[in-house]
């Protein structure tokens, strides 16, 4: 049996994963270090991460792959106030962005951001 799993460039199959996680681990570990308020929730097929707001307000991470996550911010109703999609990285960058409830910019439901994907919500 051949226990070789480099690839033809020489690296390991482990060292081009790390390679392409670095960014996203990265982009994670700049968010909690950015507000402490960020949580994992367990949650099968991909990583959720919420932030809750002294108003009820709560933000929603959904990263389903690099390549695949969502953002959006409910209420304390539960009534979606704003709804992104994009990869990992820009919907961790967007949701860094995103103004407490009541401040000046803060999505509020009643105006339609461009999410960094481009996608108007």
């Amino acid at each position: 049996m051949n226990s070789d799993t480099s690839t033809p460039s020489g690296e390991s199959d482990a060292a081009q994963e790390t390679d392409t996680q670095t960014p996203l681990v990265s982009a994670l570990e700049a968010l909690f270090e950015r507000d402490e308020r960020w949580q994992s929730v367990p949650s099968p097929g991909g990583a959720t991460l919420t932030r809750g707001w002294d108003d009820g307000t709560a933000d929603t991470l959904l990263i389903l792959s690099p390549d695949t996550s969502y953002a959006w911010r409910e209420d304390r109703n539960g009534r979606e106030i704003i709804r992104i999609r994009g990869t990992a990285e820009t919907m961790i960058a967007a949701v860094c962005e995103w103004p407490a409830p009541g401040e000046p910019r803060a999505p509020d439901g009643s105006d339609h951001l461009p999410g960094p994907s481009g996608v108007w919500t």
